[in-house]
């Protein structure tokens, strides 16, 4: 008697079913296309939370053009080709686009909400799949599930995943759409006077109007995320404008020494005559002869002072610390008007990013885009006072610390 073999089940995504070697991808980008995406002189604008798609540019000066040579593989009516594509840099904006694209598929009467679906190769990584579909697509709606991004597809909306596999479930967890929901309802009010002078109004007014107490402690906002909020107008790439992200104090080199004479060895004498250790330190160094350093192996982060290690954070600590921190984060932009009676926003997008990596901290901190702030003082009755060792990235570049990142709305 022969027996009867059950058929194995065919448990891949159809998103994952579109590449021809799926377990050779591991970045993924999807992007519903704006009317200023195509394969002409725009190409296809890459947003500034999914630059990890590219190598990064080669001494890039902020002043000029640069581009770097990549390969694009395309499918079309059956037929596969290859091109010779390129991801660009322009200062004027600036903003980075890929172009060099497929006429046909890219054309400028291309379907309303057609998506863009780019793969990354692990084996070759100037080398990318893309994938064109139109909303008539049989797949189309399939996959714009399986990517979950918490509505109908509308202009501009994207998914990037630097940590992609073709097994990953890519559902929103039940705590972001929750959040989501009130994000929609307080935006339905249009503009809501800041319930708060100053810089924090915006964070404090959406919080309080979400139901969320103010939270100063080193847990999350809100079932497990982090919550950051930035006003529009004043944010763009070329922004100097940082954020906190945790506050973690290093392990000492001499455990014996006290705080106060650690102060008194590495800081200097404010204007006011006290000993003092106030210092933003980076990977390059700075005028209190303080710098971090990232060990060889990536096992540490390393405080130094005239070259000599002082202190140190270990791996497991910072990734720790990001994980209590910042597992997950929701990052909410608005714009801000002045009226006679004070300052309102108006919230328009939500970003939410998942799975922080310290190997993206350890590269953000030797790219100087993070550093490290020591923050204390010695009184003047002999007492030390530590407002916290503070680690700190520029805002821009806060979507790199994590593997995923969706932009579940565009209101702008």
């Amino acid at each position: 008697m022969t027996a009867h073999i059950s058929p194995q089940l065919n448990t891949r995504s159809e998103l994952s079913k579109l590449f021809v070697t799926p377990e050779d991808i591991d970045t993924v980008f999807i992007k519903v296309l704006t009317r200023n995406d195509d394969s002409g002189r725009h190409g296809v604008l890459i947003p500034k939370d999914a630059y990890n798609l590219f190598d990064e540019f080669k001494k890039l000066n902020p002043s000029q053009n640069n581009s770097l040579a990549i390969t694009t593989r395309w499918s079309f009516n059956g037929v596969e080709s290859t091109l010779e594509s390129k991801y660009k840099y322009y200062h004027r904006y600036p903003e980075r686009r890929i172009t060099g694209l497929h006429t046909t598929l890219l054309s400028s009467n291309k379907p309303h909400n057609t998506l863009i679906i780019i793969g990354r190769h692990k084996s070759k990584r100037d080398a990318y799949d893309i994938h064109v579909l139109y909303p008539n697509n049989p797949t189309y709606d399939t996959i714009w599930e399986e990517i979950d991004l918490e509505q109908a597809p509308a202009q501009g909306l994207f998914y990037f995943d630097s940590n992609w596999t073709p097994e990953k479930n890519l559902k929103e967890p039940e705590a972001i759409t929750e959040l989501l929901e009130i994000f929609d309802r307080i935006t339905a009010s249009g503009y809501v006077k800041s319930m708060r002078t100053g810089s924090t109004g915006i964070g404090y007014t959406f919080e309080t109007l979400a139901g969320i107490e103010e939270n100063s402690s080193q847990e999350a906002d809100y079932r497990g995320i982090e919550i950051k909020t930035y006003r529009a107008k004043k944010f763009n790439l070329k922004s100097p404008k940082k954020q906190d992200l945790f506050l973690k104090e290093p392990d000492w080199v001499n455990t014996s020494n006290s705080t106060a004479e650690r102060i008194k060895s590495y800081g200097y004498i404010d204007k006011i005559g006290r000993h003092a250790l106030y210092s933003t330190t980076k990977i390059n160094g700075n005028g209190h002869k303080l710098k971090l350093e990232v060990s060889s192996d990536r096992s540490k982060l390393i405080l130094c002072y005239r070259d000599e290690a002082i202190a140190h954070w270990t791996r497991e600590t910072l990734q720790k610390r990001l994980t209590e921190k910042l597992n997950e984060l929701v990052v909410i932009s608005a714009k801000s008007r002045r009226t006679s009676s004070g300052e309102e926003f108006l919230y328009q997008t939500f970003l939410h990013c998942k799975e922080p990596s310290i190997n993206a901290l350890f590269d953000l901190i030797l790219d100087n885009s993070a550093l490290v702030e020591i923050r204390m003082h010695v009184s003047i009755k002999d007492k030390p006072r530590n407002h916290g060792t503070c680690f700190r990235i520029q805002f821009k570049d806060l979507p790199r610390l994590f593997s995923g990142v969706k932009l579940l709305r565009d209101l702008t």
